[in-house]
């Protein structure tokens, strides 16, 4: 894939380091996007071999832009035949973000009687 994606958001937190075989390792992590909105959202990423560390220096609450690569494969399930795909969100830098924590994302059922429709 020739483009970087990138994401904005809340640290949330960050599991141990997986050791999958002898030569790979994966960690994945937590962010929160679209703070301001009603509904935030919760997005997993995957830091493999060398950059499974990266995570290490930021803490849950710090405010971060990912880059990362949409990757998929596809698998057939030895059990049942079906086939289906397997997505990941591979991260490859993390670096704190210039934007700030919203200070509140509170809506109230008063505000929609204000509209003029």
């Amino acid at each position: 894939m020739a483009n970087t994606l990138t994401a904005e958001g809340k640290l949330l937190g960050a599991n141990a380091v997986e050791q999958i075989t002898d030569k790979f390792k994966k960690r994945k992590f937590w962010v929160e996007t679209d703070l301001d909105s009603q509904w935030p959202q919760v997005i997993e990423f995957e830091l493999v071999q060398d950059k499974v560390d990266v995570i290490d220096k930021y803490k849950a609450g710090d405010m971060l832009r990912v880059g990362f690569n949409l990757r998929g494969r596809k698998y057939t399930s030895k059990k049942t035949g079906q086939e289906g795909v397997i997505n990941s969100l591979n991260a490859w830098f993390v670096d704190k973000s210039k934007a700030s924590a919203p200070t509140s994302t509170a809506t109230s059922k008063d505000d929609e009687s204000d509209l003029p429709f």
